[in-house]
């Protein structure tokens, strides 16, 4: 008996290995503060930051396919958090991001929220206003501000005190979108429109790379060892 339990045990700390827990969680701390004084738990954003402990910008030790691999990964967890909870159908954002700078990477998913609501809505402390202010004015972004770029240049903003912009070694982003029934990595939006502006523009104003149009790649056991960190707006219960 002793020796099936160890055997079962053993089955499951490799399928944990095989399939990290990546920790994205639902944001309901970032929606508390809304312009009426409503708790919008329904709007549908959701984000996580992990540290490896090394480079997560240097390809020598995480390619840009692994990386996709990854925010696909936390894409998954999202789905899978807004499956369980029965969320209305249609709600689901369609977009994950990926943002690695240092040893961490930074998640947060586009957002959602039935119209009722738009991000820059929500200026906390200073992140997002600053974001905006920087690439042009609200109402002409191509997605009226509501994309994961610029929520998670605001968690980076958020959990380390200042800005993502022209940090060294140079970050790298990605996105991981699901659209039309297919999902892939995409790249920055944009827009034709002369006085719009899309995330393009912010990953160039803050010296980002984007990984955009890869396959994902598959990682062994020991590339996924890293620690979940504590989201500073991330409040799922």
């Amino acid at each position: 008996m002793f020796r099936k339990l160890t055997i079962a045990i053993g089955f499951l700390v490799c399928i944990a290995l095989a399939t990290p827990h990546i920790g994205i969680e639902k944001d309901f701390d970032f929606w508390v503060n809304d312009p009426d004084g409503n708790t919008n738990r329904h709007i549908q954003s959701y984000s996580g930051i992990i540290d490896f402990g090394t480079s997560t910008t240097d390809t020598g030790i995480m390619t840009d396919r692994q990386f996709v691999r990854i925010v696909e990964a936390a894409y998954g967890e999202m789905r899978v958090l807004w499956q369980e909870r029965l969320e209305p159908v249609g709600n689901l954002p369609r977009a994950m991001i990926a943002l690695a700078a240092g040893t961490r990477i930074y998640f947060a998913s586009s957002i959602r929220d039935g119209d009722a609501v738009k991000i820059g809505n929500f200026l906390q402390e200073d992140s997002i206003d600053t974001i905006l202010s920087e690439c042009g004015e609200l109402s002409c972004h191509a997605h009226g501000g509501a994309c994961g770029e610029i929520s998670v240049a605001s968690l980076y903003h958020w959990e380390n005190k200042g800005e993502a912009k022209g940090l060294v070694p140079q970050p790298r982003v990605a996105a991981w979108i699901e659209f039309s029934g297919s999902r892939y990595n995409a790249a920055p939006c944009s827009t034709t429109k002369p006085e719009g502006w899309g995330c393009s523009k912010l990953v160039t104003e803050y010296g980002w790379r984007a990984v955009k149009g890869l396959e994902p790649d598959t990682f062994n056991e020991n590339s996924w060892r890293f620690t979940t960190l504590k989201n500073p707006r991330g409040c799922d219960v």
